[in-house]
């Protein structure tokens, strides 16, 4: 029973994406993507008179059609909007308008909500609770709250059912993801399927407050002897994947800076103590904030950063560390060569990528650089451009790598909001020296060196057994080569239906052939003065091309 809900739910869920993608103009997507829609649909489109919609530019129809379609489509397209390396710009300063405007739901639902997952009533939990939330968004909503003791506390509680929900428009994610896949050739090197689960993992981790509060006492462990960054405590007791019950922070909004004179916070300090959280995170712990815009961050008294909503995160490997080292040290270097083995070395460059066209490209791009200062350099900037060739060669960067440089572009632009001499790059330094230091310690190198001899003593010793298995199988005739030819299944499912339509077009011709020599021969029984069975080949004939006729018009293919 609870299958057949969750089926009849996606079913009416494909409806109304249906619905709301043919209103902004994506009937043909829909089309060749093989997504049926009916007539009623087509019709109800029409009267509600989209003429204005239809004529906007692709870019804003497809964030209004987002916006439209809900939360978990919101979401999706708020990460899409950091994938400069795989979207044009219009569509990633479209998506960026996207907003979490949502109403808050009604505080008998919170209360509910609180019962059942604690066991208490909030009158129980709490000596007093704010019904009215200081902060509403798609997955959750946030209220103040007091202990008997007087704490001062932030309880964010999810939305009913929205869990649900958006499982439902994962899988339908999926669907869309294959079958893009499947029928557009030029998207399938942007791997629609991997990028859609990477969003599926974001947001079922952010979903989880339990994981939330893990992330928010690991930074609060990392910060706790740096008297410029503050991270609030979790009420581990009173927190589930539900609700997360944490310490309410009593500071500035980031973005509110007309209220820094007042309490006489520095600007200047401010900016370089954020920059420095987020480099520490980075090249220190190797985890760090992967949403940093200003508003999930206050400011206290003495210029300390408090950080809030650590749903997201995102992680910078060892591997990923040095190649950045390698990246900088090319950079500096002129080396556009280098920067490419950089690439081959992260895995995300294709053989098939013509590569002495990107090292033009990239050698172009350094130079012009080059002769930047650094105070000068605008890191936004240089990434888009560097996203542009990115793009164009189809080179896939891997997602956490995005999240780190739109962290750090993300900070650049606030500190330079608030103090315009700001300077990244010399606070970037002393981490970028301190791992190319590491780089070549002696006991790293000689630690990887023992590795590496025996990963390679293991595949040594095993060679002899494997090459005997082989041979044996090839003696035998049991060797077996997998071939996985791209779109095999697609192209032969493709020749199968023209195929089909040439062999009913030989058979309406051959009807309509037979059925002229019966008119010509004129016996047999007679109606208006024609052969009856004649008359009858004429009408199947025509029957069957009119079939046949609406069915490459369905198809979209002429």
């Amino acid at each position: 029973m609870k299958k057949k809900h969750k089926r009849q739910s996606k079913l009416q869920r494909y409806r109304q994406i249906t619905g709301i993608m043919l209103k902004y103009g994506f009937g043909e997507l829909l089309s060749r993507l093989r997504i049926r829609f009916s007539f009623r649909q087509k019709a109800q489109i029409k009267r509600t008179g989209t003429t204005a919609v239809l004529l906007k530019p692709f870019a804003e129809r497809l964030r209004l059609a987002l916006e439209e379609l809900g939360p978990t489509f919101i979401k999706f397209g708020q990460m899409l909007s950091l994938r400069a390396d795989i979207l044009p710009d219009q569509f990633i300063h479209e998506l960026q308008k996207l907003q979490d405007n949502v109403p808050p739901f009604g505080f008998e639902d919170v209360k509910a909500i609180i019962k059942q997952e604690l066991g208490q009533p909030v009158e129980d939990l709490f000596s007093s609770f704010n019904p009215e939330p200081i902060a509403a968004a798609s997955i959750a909503q946030c209220h103040f709250a007091v202990t008997a003791r007087g704490e001062k506390l932030a309880v964010k509680v999810q939305r009913p059912a929205i869990s649900e929900k958006i499982e439902t428009d994962i899988n339908i994610l999926f669907d869309i993801a294959r079958l893009l896949d499947k029928y557009f050739i030029d998207l399938r090197n942007y791997r629609p399927v991997a990028i859609v689960n990477e969003f599926a993992n974001t947001i079922r981790n952010e979903m989880d407050f339990l994981k939330e509060a893990r992330n928010m006492t690991l930074f609060r462990d990392f910060f706790k002897e740096d008297k410029t960054v503050y991270i609030p405590y979790v009420i581990k007791k009173l927190s589930t994947k539900k609700i997360l019950v944490m310490e309410h922070i009593d500071g500035i909004r980031a973005y509110d800076m007309d209220k820094y004179a007042e309490t006489g916070l520095d600007m200047k300090t401010v900016a370089e103590n954020g920059a420095r959280s987020v480099l520490r995170q980075v090249f220190e712990f190797g985890v760090f904030h992967a949403d940093p815009h200003p508003g999930n961050f206050f400011i206290l008294k003495g210029n300390i950063i408090a950080a809030v909503d650590f749903g997201i995160v995102g992680y910078v490997d060892d591997q990923m560390k040095r190649e950045l080292v390698n990246a900088a040290t090319a950079f500096m270097g002129r080396d556009a060569s280098r920067l490419i083995r950089v690439f081959r070395d992260l895995n995300i460059i294709e053989d098939s990528v013509d590569t002495h066209r990107l090292q033009h490209d990239l050698g172009k791009l350094i130079n012009y650089y080059y002769h930047i200062p650094l105070a000068e350099l605008d890191i936004t900037k240089l990434f888009f451009e560097l996203t542009d060739i990115i793009r164009k060669y189809n080179i896939f960067i891997p997602s956490d790598f995005v999240l780190m440089v739109k962290a750090l572009a993300t900070v650049e632009s606030f500190g330079r909001r608030l103090d315009p001499g700001f300077d990244i790059i010399s606070l970037t330094k002393p981490y970028i020296s301190n791992l190319m230091f590491k780089k070549f310690e002696p006991s790293k190198n000689i630690r990887e060196l023992a590795d590496a001899t025996e990963e390679m003593g293991y595949y040594l010793k095993n060679f002899p057994t494997d090459l005997r298995h082989i041979l044996k199988k090839l003696k035998t005739g049991d060797l077996k080569v997998k071939l996985d030819a791209d779109r095999l299944d697609y192209i032969v499912s493709e020749m199968d239906k023209a195929n089909n339509r040439l062999s009913s077009s030989v058979i309406i011709a051959a009807i309509v052939i037979g059925s002229s020599f019966i008119i010509n021969i004129d016996k047999g029984p007679q109606l208006f003065g024609l052969p009856l069975f004649g008359l009858a080949g004429f009408l199947i004939a025509g029957l069957l091309g009119l079939w046949l006729v609406i069915a490459i018009l369905r198809s979209g293919k002429l």
